[in-house]
């Protein structure tokens, strides 16, 4: 794993205390100029598998997942990973495109608790720590949008708020669209006194049920100079 990523961030990802578990962070991320992503996944589970909630405590979980999944064996049919591939690539991509989006974006999951089975929810007090958590994270990874794997996130709107105040971020709120499927499309974008800002883009969850190519169409026109720059490479 260690040769896919960029560590260079951990030291201030330490100093977050909110934060369990350290964003995989490709080892290309920093020399892609301003055409910077972080995919943003739900939360992580166990899998009631034996040592599932013992490897659920190490900080690199985040990264063994993302490695394990993408970098090391890109074909695993982990469907939250290869339909967000498909959405970003309006296509089924080879394995060279998946390594080099990969090694040039990042990925977390926003919730910072992992659940106990794959029936339990998230709590809005989870959902508080989370947004508290992402304005700090992306203070540090500067990408120029965020890709959410789900919706949920954004309907804690006050939760979503509190984390703006806590980081001094602005925003003009969570913005809601057409209906892709039974899922509001919807965006927002963030900034901060020093200039900095940061164009979020939320759609649902892609596991099962998920309209890939509706969501590409979605996804295309709301990060067209991110997109170009990645089909290009």
């Amino acid at each position: 794993m260690a040769e896919h990523i960029d560590n260079s961030f951990d030291e201030l990802f330490y100093s977050i205390p909110t934060l369990k578990w350290l964003p995989w962070v490709g080892k290309n991320y920093n020399i892609t100029g301003n055409k910077k992503l972080l995919v943003v996944g739900e939360s992580h589970y166990d899998w009631e598998e034996e040592g599932s909630a013992d490897d659920l405590e190490y900080p690199e979980f985040t990264r063994w997942f993302i490695s394990g999944h993408t970098v090391e064996d890109p074909n695993v049919p982990t469907k939250v990973l290869r339909n967000t591939e498909r959405v970003l690539y309006y296509d089924n991509p080879v394995e060279a495109q998946k390594l080099h989006l990969w090694h040039s974006s990042c990925y977390y999951n926003i919730v910072q608790r992992y659940m106990q089975n794959k029936h339990e929810r998230p709590t809005a007090e989870d959902y508080l720590t989370a947004w508290i958590t992402f304005f700090k994270i992306i203070e540090v990874l500067k990408p120029e949008y965020c890709l959410f794997c789900g919706v949920e996130a954004s309907n804690y709107f006050y939760n979503f708020g509190r984390g703006l105040e806590a980081n001094n971020f602005q925003s003009e709120g969570i913005q809601r669209f057409d209906k892709i499927g039974s899922v509001y499309s919807r965006t927002a974008t963030v900034s901060n006194s020093a200039g900095y800002s940061c164009k979020l883009i939320f759609m649902k969850h892609p596991s099962r049920y998920f309209p890939w190519e509706s969501w590409a169409e979605f996804v295309h026109k709301e990060m067209t100079d991110y997109i170009s720059w990645l089909l290009k490479a």
